[in-house]
């Protein structure tokens, strides 16, 4: 491939980390369900209430990395791929179709669990509602893991020494993300233990200011506290106390739970210690630190925005 259609390995990394935390401002994220499964939110908003709400925000999220998007390939110079490299669109739907089926993974849950068709069967159900019998944080990554070994078996290893190398090769990396996961919610919990809710609920229950800089209070507090943990962690530890301060400021319950879900989106993006940098950086083969100014620049900061934005109002969801 020519030189002028390379992007650097820094520009690289920082495209996919500051990406790794788009899913959460769309629904059915397990982040979603961890802020919605909380006392003090489920008792204010039911998970049905944001679906669409948080959709919209999540396409807000969408337009803004567009356009950063965009503008990089402006500022860095990335020529467009030579039209000759490109396969007509229905030989390529046709080498790849059954990579589409994934998408069934998510389908299949929701229309067994929301609609006429979870309607109709909760008619044979005692009463009993499809969603709780069917816990869509539960069955989607087991059906998406599952047609990812259908659709995928030729690729799979065929003796016991090729899984024992796949397995063996794949161990430490998942190793990171493992201990990453497992200390993030370790710390949400002693934070919880040590108390911080009720500080935080204490601290920004005595702020008397606008709804804009309440909204960037608590934006920036959900960012600061997501930038060790994950999203989910963020969630477990401080999301009702994030969501009940903006609705102490008059914000809506479903339009706070999307905009304190869009503060936490930032857990990719957000150096020193996210994980999403140095697993990009590692796969790039570049230093993390090379891409902390530009993730906080094209991502971190304009994704807080939004995120105030959309508590405001300015962005409506």
């Amino acid at each position: 491939m020519d030189e002028a259609f390379r992007v650097s390995g820094e520009l690289a990394a920082t495209v996919a980390a500051g990406g790794a935390g788009m899913g959460v401002t769309f629904p059915f994220s397990s982040t979603m369900f961890i802020l919605m499964g909380s006392a003090g939110v489920a008792s204010v908003v039911s998970t049905d209430d944001i679906v669409l709400p948080l959709f919209l925000g999540g396409l807000w999220c969408l337009g803004y990395r567009l356009v950063a998007a965009f503008v990089m390939v402006r500022r860095h110079g990335i020529q467009a791929v030579d039209t000759g490299e490109l396969k007509p669109l229905r030989r390529t739907l046709g080498a790849g179709w059954t990579s589409l089926l994934l998408f069934g993974g998510i389908a299949v849950p929701l229309l067994l669990t929301r609609g006429p068709l979870a309607g109709a069967l909760g008619r044979w159900t005692d009463g009993v509602k499809m969603s709780d019998m069917i816990s869509l944080i539960t069955w989607i990554p087991v059906l998406m893991i599952a047609l990812v070994l259908v659709l995928g078996r030729r690729h799979l290893p065929s003796t016991g020494k090729a899984w024992w190398e796949l397995l063996g090769g794949a161990a430490p990396k998942f190793g990171v993300l493992g201990v990453t996961i497992v200390a993030a919610f370790a710390a949400a919990g002693a934070l919880g233990e040590l108390g911080l809710p009720e500080q935080l609920t204490e601290l920004l229950s005595g702020v008397d200011a606008p709804l804009w800089v309440m909204a960037l209070i608590v934006g920036v507090l959900v960012v600061g506290v997501a930038i060790p943990l994950t999203a989910s962690a963020t969630m477990a530890a401080i999301g009702p106390v994030a969501v009940s301060a903006l609705m102490g400021a008059g914000v809506s319950p479903a339009t706070a739970c999307v905009a304190v879900l869009i503060f936490a989106s930032t857990e990719g993006a957000s150096p020193p210690s996210g994980a999403p940098i140095y697993v990009a950086s590692g796969i790039a083969g570049v230093d993390p630190s090379r891409t902390f100014v530009p993730l906080l620049t094209y991502y971190c900061v304009p994704i807080l925005l939004i995120g105030a934005a959309v508590a405001t109002g300015v962005l409506p969801v």
